[in-house]
C-alpha cells in the first residue's frame, strides 16, 4: 500500500528531516538514501521501520546538515609551520623583501592547512537517538497515510461483497424454479413427440429423467458454500492483521464455487447472476493482490522471534486441521440425508419408494470420493516435519520451503474433495497461516 511519511529536526548543532515512501511488495524491503557515513545506519533504520510495517518498499531519504561550532574550525599547525619554513627560505633565496609574508593567504589554501569540518570525526551512536526518534515521528505519518487508504479500500470490498451477497440471493430464490421449468419442458416435448402415437407416458421414467437433471443441477451446496464464504469474507477484512493474501485465497474459492453454479444450474437467469458475480470477484481480486488491508506492528524478524513467528503460525494450522478432521465424518452423513431428501421430494407425487440398495451406493461413491484422511494424516506429518526443521537444522531454508509447498497441496486437495462449506472456512485460514510460513522462511538461511 502506498504512502508517505515526513519529519525534521532542528537544534544548534543539527538540523535532519526524514522522508519515507511506501510503494506495494508482497515483502519487506527498506532502502536508505544518505550520505556518509549516515548510509551506514541502513539495518538500524530498517530494524525501526520492521516494528511498524510488514509489507511494501520502503524508501528512506536522510537529509541531515550539522550546525557547527567554533571549535570544529581548527588550523593544522604542523602543516602551516611546514608551508612557511618552506615560503621563507624560498623568500630569502630570492630576495623578497617581506620574507614571504604576503604570501599567508595563499599558504592557508595550501592542502590540509585548514579542514572541512565535515572531515571531523562524526559520533553516530550519540546521534543515533535523535535519528531513530525522527524515524518513528515519520513512520507515524507513513502509517496514518497507509490506514486511511486500508479503511478507503475495506469500505469498497465490503460494498462489493455486499453486491454479491444480493446477487446470490436471487439466485437461491430461483433455484426451485429451474427443476419445475426443466420438468415442464420435457413433459411438454415428450407430449409432442407422442402426439401422433398411441403411446402413454411413463411417469416412472419421466420422474427419474427430472431426478437425474435435479441432481446433476442441483446448486444449493455451492449457494451454501458461497454464502459462507461471503461471511467470512467480512471477518477477514476486519481482522487487526493484514488480510491481502487470505483474500486472495478466498476470492479464490468464491470463484470456484461460482463457476461450478454457472456450469451446473443451466438456467439463463441464473447465468447472468453468475456474470455479475464473477465481474465483481474480479473487482476483488485486483484490490486484493494490489495492497495489504490493514497494517499491524511485526516483531523483528531475527533469532527466537522468528522460530517463535513461525510457530505462532504452525499452531493456527495444526488448530484448523483438528477442525477438519472432527468435521470429516459428519460430511458424509450430511450428504446421505441431503440426497434422501431430494429423492423423496422428487417421487412423492408418484407413490413411488426408494430403492434404499441404489441410495447407499450413491452415498457409498461419495464418501470414497470426498476422504481426505489421508491427506489429513499427511499434512499433519507435514508440520511435524517443519517444527523439527526449524528446531534442528541449519541452513533450512530451502527444506522449510519444500515443505510448505507440500503443505499447501495437500490443502488445496482437501478442500478439492471435501466440498463442505465448514472445511473450506477452515482451509482459506491453513493457506493463509501457510503463506505466512512462506513469506518467513525467505528470512530462514
Amino acid at each position: 500500500m502506498t504512502g508517505y511519511g515526513e519529519a525534521s529536526y532542528d537544534s544548534e548543532t543539527l538540523r535532519l528531516a526524514i522522508e519515507l515512501r511506501a510503494v506495494n511488495n508482497r515483502y519487506l524491503k527498506v532502502s536508505l538514501r544518505a550520505l556518509e557515513p549516515y548510509n551506514l545506519l541502513e539495518p538500524e533504520f530498517e530494524k525501526v521501520v520492521r516494528r511498524s510495517v510488514r509489507r511494501g518498499t520502503i524508501q528512506v531519504h536522510l537529509r541531515l546538515q550539522r550546525q557547527y561550532q567554533p571549535q570544529d574550525f581548527q588550523v593544522n599547525a604542523v602543516a602551516l609551520r611546514a608551508y612557511l619554513g618552506q615560503v621563507r627560505a624560498i623568500s630569502e633565496e630570492v630576495g623578497l623583501a617581506d620574507g614571504g609574508q604576503g604570501l599567508l593567504g595563499q599558504v592557508l589554501a595550501l592542502p590540509g592547512v585548514v579542514p572541512e569540518p565535515a572531515s571531523a570525526a562524526l559520533d553516530l551512536e550519540s546521534e543515533w537517538p535523535v535519528l531513530e526518534r525522527v524515524l518513528g515521528k515519520a513512520l507515524g505519518k507513513l502509517q496514518a497515510m497507509r490506514l486511511e487508504e486500508g479503511r478507503a479500500m475495506a469500505q469498497e470490498l465490503l460494498q462489493l461483497r455486499d453486491h454479491i451477497g444480493r446477487e446470490l440471493g436471487r439466485i437461491r430464490a430461483r433455484i426451485p424454479q429451474v427443476t419445475e421449468a426443466y420438468r415442464d419442458r420435457l413433459l411438454e416435448r415428450v407430449k409432442v413427440l407422442l402426439a401422433d402415437l398411441d403411446v402413454e407416458i411413463d411417469r416412472r421414467d419421466l420422474i427419474k429423467e427430472v431426478a437425474i437433471f435435479a441432481e446433476r443441477a442441483d446448486i444449493s451446496e455451492e449457494v451454501v458454500r458461497l454464502a459462507s464464504h461471503l461471511d467470512q469474507f467480512v471477518e477477514i477484512v476486519n481482522e487487526p492483521e493484514s488480510a491481502g493474501r487470505k483474500l486472495e485465497f478466498l476470492t479464490q474459492e468464491m470463484f470456484r464455487e461460482t463457476n461450478t453454479i454457472g456450469s451446473k444450474a443451466s438456467d439463463v437467469e441464473i447465468s447472468r447472476h453468475v456474470v455479475e458475480i464473477k465481474g465483481t470477484l474480479e473487482k476483488i481480486r485486483e484490490l486484493a493482490l494490489k495492497a495489504v488491508m490493514k497494517l499491524n506492528a511485526m516483531r523483528a524478524k531475527e533469532g527466537e522471534a522468528l522460530f517463535n513467528d513461525l510457530m505462532k503460525h504452525v499452531t493456527v494450522i495444526s488448530t484448523n486441521l483438528a477442525e477438519i478432521a472432527r468435521r470429516a465424518p459428519f460430511v458424509i452423513d450430511d450428504y446421505h440425508k441431503r440426497l434422501s431428501q431430494r429423492v423423496n421430494q422428487l417421487i412423492s407425487k408418484a407413490e413411488l419408494q426408494v430403492n434404499q440398495p441404489d441410495l447407499l451406493r450413491e452415498v457409498a461413491v461419495f464418501a470414497e470420493r470426498a476422504d481426505i484422511s489421508e491427506e489429513i494424516q499427511r499434512l499433519t506429518s507435514h508440520l511435524d516435519a517443519f517444527e523439527q526443521a526449524c528446531r534442528t537444522s541449519e541452513h533450512a531454508g530451502r527444506k522449510l520451503d519444500f515443505i510448505t509447498q507440500e503443505m499447501l497441496r495437500e490443502a488445496n486437495t482437501i478442500a478439492s474433495k471435501a466440498n463442505d462449506a465448514q472445511i473450506a472456512r477452515h482451509i482459506v485460514e491453513i493457506k493463509g497461516a501457510i503463506d505466512r510460513l512462506k513469506e518467513q522462511v525467505q528470512n530462514v538461511e
